[in-house]
């Protein structure tokens, strides 16, 4: 009887021991099915508009602050971006010019037409090349899609077109008749600055911005900052912006901008703290 009752007591432990491998085996296999991981998306704060650049309607993206997304994939760069122009016809990516890379905070970013699809710059220049073409302007959209995480960072215009299509890479984009840019405002263009670098910790000046475009309601921006109060105009072609000390209290470089009523932004031009 004995012999019974601990041979009894062995089966059931092992029984148990059994029961407890088997749920062990399903609630892993249930977690697993169900449990992914949520992929954190660059967060960007883009200002997007329509400009007028050398007579051509183009996409200007000014980065207000977040992360820094690039453009361009190489090594292990945590946030790469692609940009989508979408038209009622398609889907087109648009692709950076050599050199173009990266979309930071403070950064200026366009977007032009060319025979070769739509491509990026940075340089406000490359829009006077007569290889630039002038974007549609209506009905027309801008998406700003993290790669990586497979998630929408922005989006900006008529959202309603393409947005069923695939993207297509590189399209030779047919000819396309834009109305006169009568309703767009011409845009401030930067050419130079004076002084263009400073010492750290050095005293306040007086800084000389000199362009086209400039009206009296025209505010410099420091870095993407809008310097309204310290902002005096002279002339279309020249403001000047009271630099405080604090704003050069450490090296570093700055982007001088100018933004007209609108509003319409500039390029930048950068200036060295050293």
């Amino acid at each position: 009887m004995k012999n019974e009752s601990g041979l009894t007591s062995v089966i059931g432990a092992i029984l148990m021991i059994l029961l407890v491998i088997m749920l062990v085996s399903i609630f892993a296999v249930f977690i697993s099915g169900f449990y992914h991981p949520i992929s954190k998306s660059a967060f960007i704060v883009p200002n997007i508009q329509n400009q007028s650049i050398s007579g051509k309607n183009i996409i200007s993206m000014f980065n207000k602050g977040g992360d820094t997304a690039y453009l361009v994939a190489s090594g292990s760069r945590l946030y790469l971006m692609s940009i989508y122009v979408d038209t009622p016809s398609s889907s087109y990516r648009a692709l950076p010019l050599p050199g173009i890379d990266s979309f930071g905070p403070g950064t200026m970013l366009y977007i032009f037409n060319s025979s070769s699809g739509y491509r990026i710059t940075n340089n406000v220049s490359d829009i006077a090349k007569p290889a630039a073409q002038s974007v549609p302007f209506s009905p027309i959209g801008i998406r700003l899609v993290d790669d990586a995480a497979h998630i929408l960072i922005a989006q900006w215009g008529d959202q309603s077109v393409a947005l069923t299509t695939q993207p297509t890479i590189n399209p030779v984009p047919t000819t396309i008749t834009t109305p006169t840019p009568t309703a767009i405002p011409a845009g401030p263009a930067l050419t130079s600055i004076s002084p263009s670098t400073a010492i750290a910790k050095g005293p306040a000046f007086t800084l000389n911005i000199y362009g086209t475009g400039f009206v009296p309601g025209s505010i410099v921006t420091w870095h993407g900052a809008p310097q309204q109060s310290d902002t005096t105009y002279i002339s279309s072609k020249h403001l000047t912006l009271n630099v405080r000390s604090a704003d050069i209290a450490a090296a570093q470089i700055r982007n001088v901008g100018v933004t007209n009523p609108g509003p319409v932004y500039s390029n930048t031009l950068p200036f060295m703290v050293t």
